[in-house]
């Protein structure tokens, strides 16, 4: 024994609980004094929550178990956990006991069949409990188990109790809250596209009136508020200088608005079509305007990233094998006909896929972003396109070009007339840059 070095001193959290060292009997009002005093001493004391925590599980695991045990009489049981609420934080005691309730149910269900007197004590101990305040009934179907519940009297059959729960997750997480297209009248339809049709029309005095209509429309005819917002959406397509629309889509939830966005992209995909130029736009603006990010558009645009790496790595490998090219000369006779020479295309990775899509639709909205004047979301797509050099695209090129003539322009004009230099006092910038389609024209 000369080797075995002496023990530190044992924590107070290490301390026996109260009732293992006193045992059962009469809990009067002097030996429930004592428990509180006992339980409040030793939560005091711990180092910090995590241990109170673990000292109230631990004595409240031993009060609750003699009482199973038949210890403690029921109502002295109720009268202890009365004072020990008044003792301790009262949501600390209620998490205490629910946890401590769970564990001696599955203890009182224990198939081995050791704990019958816990499954007969179980009700009139629960039904103490809650008596008593200490712990919500709600609370209590929360954490305890069905057919523990129904043992502690809490619920009258465990079986109809996981039948509703199990029709409530259904109807929340799998039911489609779609409308019968049957039930919808074209009436509706009629009505709603001469309200948003306006156009130019549409103004700070009458949106509100539009906005409710809208709503009026999509109440009494029963109709879809997905279709009515893909109609919002092609209105404002055609109207982009019509900022008012705005106003109506932001009465729809955003994802329903990201779905429907997307939708229209695919829907193009699949059919093999070029999405119009004023898609992309759309997209652009609503971006600008914060109704939709980068990120909520991104998955729904071809092609993949991996895709587009694989097809550029090929144009840079091409491109090397053709500067190679250039310094091998050969001597070809006069008669000989001329070498064909190839017009170079600086970014054949925007538009040549396999897949049969003619276009990176990514690197055409980064271009729309940039006309659009929304710089932020479009240096997030130039940063996830870089190693594509998207700004070899004519478009973006070209974009870019015109968005540093709006922005030194204004500078550049004052300058100009104040050195009295009129020539070189240029028109006003554009306000946006079409992107034209693939032109092969160098930038």
């Amino acid at each position: 024994a000369a080797g075995i070095e002496p023990q530190e001193d044992i924590p107070a959290m290490a301390e026996q609980p109260y009732c293992p060292k006193h045992g059962a009997g009469e809990w009067g009002e002097s030996r429930q004094k004592k428990f509180c005093a006992h339980v409040a001493a030793r939560v005091s004391n711990a180092a910090d929550t995590k241990a109170e925590h673990a000292v109230l599980h631990r004595e409240l695991y031993e009060l609750l178990r003699l009482a199973l045990e038949g210890g403690i009489p029921h109502a002295q049981l109720g009268e202890t956990l009365k004072r020990v609420k008044d003792t301790v934080d009262h949501d600390q005691l209620e998490e205490s006991i629910a946890d401590v309730v769970w564990l001696l149910s599955e203890e009182a269900l224990d198939s081995a069949g050791l704990n019958v007197q816990f499954k007969t004590e179980l009700a009139p101990v629960v039904n103490q409990i809650v008596a008593s305040g200490a712990v919500r009934e709600e609370i209590l179907k929360e954490r305890v188990s069905e057919e523990a519940l129904q043992e502690a009297a809490v619920i009258p059959s465990a079986v109809k109790a996981k039948s509703k729960l199990q029709s409530l997750r259904t109807g929340l997480v799998f039911s489609q809250q779609k409308y019968n297209l049957l039930r919808e009248e074209n009436e509706g339809y009629s009505k709603l596209i001469v309200d948003l049709e306006q156009g130019s029309a549409l103004s700070e005095s009458n949106v509100e009136r539009v906005q409710d209509n809208v709503q009026s429309l999509i109440a009494y005819f029963n109709l879809d508020p997905n279709r009515v917002l893909d109609i919002i959406l092609d209105c404002y397509e055609s109207n982009l200088g019509q900022p008012l629309y705005c106003t109506l889509i932001r009465k729809f939830s955003a994802k329903a608005l990201r779905h429907v966005l997307g939708f229209k992209f695919q829907g193009y995909q699949s059919d093999g079509n070029r999405p119009p130029t004023s898609l992309y736009d759309l997209a652009a603006t609503l971006c600008r305007e914060k109704l939709i990010t980068v990120e909520d558009i991104y998955p729904h645009l071809v092609v993949t990233d991996a895709e587009a790496c694989a097809q550029f790595d090929r144009h840079m490998d091409d491109t090397v094998k053709a500067v190679k090219k250039m310094r091998v000369f050969t001597l070809a006779k006069d008669d000989a006909p001329p070498e064909e020479v190839e017009v170079f295309d600086a970014a054949p990775h925007a538009r040549s896929f396999a897949s049969g899509v003619h276009e990176n639709q990514k690197l055409v909205f980064t271009a729309a972003l940039i006309n659009a004047d929304d710089w932020a979301s479009a240096r997030r797509m130039l940063d996830t396109l870089a190693p594509i050099l998207p700004a070899s695209y004519q478009p973006i090129a070209r974009a870019l070009c015109a968005m540093i003539h709006r922005c030194i322009a204004p500078a550049y004009s004052a300058v100009a007339e104040s050195l009295g230099i009129k020539g070189l006092v240029t028109a006003a910038p554009p306000t946006r840059v079409s992107a034209p389609r693939d032109t092969g024209d160098p930038v």
